[in-house]
């Protein structure tokens, strides 16, 4: 019996290097999309060879969905300082490219389609939200990623089964490895300052994920009868790991007595929340793999494997919005972040 066949948009980045591993351990031929802004930094998890289209998501046609079964759509102009860049493009990218890939794979006769969202759609709200609860979102990223959830399953039909998955806010080591998401930021600069110093005064709630749970969800939302979770959202996350900012600095401290920690009084954030995971508990069985100390550690240990400087760290190799400016004033990218050719 033929393996089944599945589309991964984004699949070389932060979370799509940890995913694809996972999906050709459980027998899936993949085909991985990416655009390949990001080359890895790490080394990869798996050797083992599938597919690979260097291809930006606004210009996939309907021949690339050929023997598609199912499709995770991960790619996106992918964190708030990103998404800032120019607020149009990113409405461009998270929002109308992924309805755009979504009828397409509607068309090519793609059953199941799990869209990676975020749980920053809920902005700054009090109480345990769940996914009844109203999205607000602050910022570009945000509102894209809400726009195209509600239009996404707009889309579902008897044989097409949109699923998205509300991402908590996501930690741990990748091959495609990032300094720019809170936890490993905090993490990064305590490795190599000996400071866990919060640019805000911490009280902001965050729900955290740690990245093979994120993959984890992917795959258990994959292997489900679509029934089941047809048109469905779910919180990725759990209940226990939702933390003020200023809890994780104490965390990374727990971990390292050695590392003091740092906090600005003047400022606060005006993202806070705090999720309720039960649902994804229910229907996915998702429980947790890592936790915080886990990623904490985890990260710690890689940095150190790997001898990464303070220029680098916070540098294009590992920072979204550095690489791709520095892209953009090297004129390899265009004003529509698109590649301009030689």
């Amino acid at each position: 019996m033929a393996a089944t066949r599945l589309l991964v948009t984004g699949s070389e980045g932060y979370i799509g290097s940890v995913l694809v591993p996972l999906l050709l351990g459980n027998g899936y031929d993949i085909v991985g999309i990416d655009s390949y802004f990001f080359p890895l930094n790490g080394d990869r998890l798996s050797k083992t060879p599938y597919r690979r289209v260097q291809k930006d998501i606004r210009d996939l046609k309907l021949e690339d969905f050929a023997g598609v079964e199912h499709l995770v759509h991960l790619a996106a102009l992918s964190n708030d300082p990103l998404g800032e860049i120019n607020p149009k493009l990113t409405e461009e990218i998270n929002h109308h490219a992924t309805l755009r890939l979504a009828r397409l794979a509607k068309a090519a006769g793609v059953r199941r389609f799990v869209f990676a969202s975020s749980c920053s759609v809920y902005g700054s709200q009090e109480g345990l939200l769940d996914e009844t609860a109203p999205v607000q979102p602050l910022s570009a990223y945000a509102r894209s990623k809400a726009a195209a959830e509600a239009e996404l399953l707009n889309l579902a039909s008897e044989t097409f089964s949109p699923i998205v998955l509300r991402n908590a806010t996501v930690y741990g080591p990748s091959p495609n490895m990032r300094s720019d998401l809170v936890l490993n930021n905090l993490i990064s600069l305590a490795h190599l300052t000996g400071l866990v110093k919060l640019m805000s005064d911490g009280r902001a709630w965050r729900p955290m994920v740690h990245v093979i749970d994120v993959a984890s969800a992917i795959l258990l939302c994959l292997k489900r009868p679509i029934e089941a979770l047809h048109a469905q959202i779910f919180n990725i996350g759990f209940n226990d790991q939702n933390y003020q900012i200023r809890k994780l600095a104490s965390e990374i401290h727990r971990c390292y007595p050695a590392f003091r920690i740092s906090i600005t009084d003047g400022n606060h954030d005006k993202r806070s929340y705090r999720v309720d995971f039960s649902k994804a508990k229910k229907y996915l069985d998702l429980v947790p793999k890592k936790t915080v100390g886990d990623g904490i550690k985890e990260v710690i240990r890689l940095f150190k494997t790997r001898r990464v400087s303070y220029e680098q760290l916070f540098g294009e190799d590992y920072v979204r919005l550095e690489r791709l400016q520095s892209l953009l004033s090297q004129r390899l990218l265009d004003e529509k972040l698109r590649w301009v050719q030689k």
